[in-house]
Parts: C-alpha cells; sequence; structure tokens
C-alpha cells in the first residue's frame, strides 16, 4: 500500500510538470502499446477535440511508432506527442486511480487505471472496440462519420 501511494506521490508531482511544462487544452494518455482502442483514439481525435470545443491536445504514450505518426499527421487542431516512459505512465495513472486530477487528462483505456467492465459488452448485440471508445472514452452521442 506504502508503494502505491508513493507511485501517486510521484505521479502527482509527473502532472504537476507537464503542466508546468506544456500548455494545452487536453493531456491524452495512452497506456497500452499497439491497442485498437490508440488507432480509434486518434481516428476521432479532431471531432474529440471539436465536440469539447478544445483548441489543442498532447499525447503521451509509450510507442514511439504512435508518437511518429501523430507528429507527421496534419490535425484541424493543434496536436502534439511525446514518448512517456513506462514508470512515469504507470505512477499518473496510479495518481488518477486515487484522485481525478484534473478534467483536462483522458485516458485511453477501459481497463487502466481500474477497469470500467465496459469490455464486457464486446459482441453483445455487434458491440465493436470503436463503439466502446466512442460512447465511453470520447463520450460520444453517436460514432462519428470520420474516416
Amino acid at each position: 500500500m506504502e508503494n502505491k501511494l508513493r507511485q501517486a506521490e510521484r505521479g502527482r508531482e509527473i502532472w504537476k510538470n507537464l503542466e508546468k511544462k506544456y500548455s494545452f487544452d487536453k493531456y491524452i494518455f495512452m497506456p497500452h502499446q499497439k491497442d485498437e482502442y490508440n488507432d480509434y483514439a486518434l481516428l476521432y481525435l479532431d471531432d474529440y477535440l471539436s465536440k469539447e470545443r478544445w483548441n489543442s491536445a498532447v499525447i503521451f504514450s509509450l510507442e514511439e511508432a504512435l508518437v511518429k505518426r501523430v507528429n507527421e499527421n496534419v490535425w484541424k487542431h493543434s496536436v502534439v506527442a511525446y514518448v512517456m516512459d513506462r514508470q512515469d505512465m504507470d505512477d499518473i495513472l496510479r495518481f488518477y486511480a486515487l484522485y481525478m486530477f484534473s478534467p483536462k487528462a483522458t485516458i485511453i483505456s477501459l481497463t487502466i487505471p481500474y477497469d470500467t467492465g465496459a469490455e464486457n459488452l464486446l459482441g453483445i448485440h455487434g458491440t465493436t472496440k470503436r463503439e466502446l471508445l466512442c460512447y465511453d472514452i470520447y463520450r460520444f452521442d453517436e460514432v462519428p462519420s470520420s474516416e
């Protein structure tokens, strides 16, 4: 328990440093590598930012290829991505699990930092990962037609 609290405290410091270093409307954390949710998150990112009336986002990922893909893409909004160290990602998500520290943070995961149980719906009435991302993480009223 003490170790988890230390991780959360370190996560709090990481978050404070990110807010000082960057000035974005949205901070998006992608704790999974080569995950279909990451692809859908990028596919609908501009729609998400528009829906919430945000102008900019920074993405933190463990995956260098994803970061490269984001930074080479042309976005309607100001979007950049950086690779985050696994331990830093784990610590910030440990902090988020204890305290949802900012409405500026979005976690692209249904299982980290805690399991929402939404993946239990996969396949029921044809529910897909695309729909789970759109409804559970991005909170869309419907799946956007962006392709």
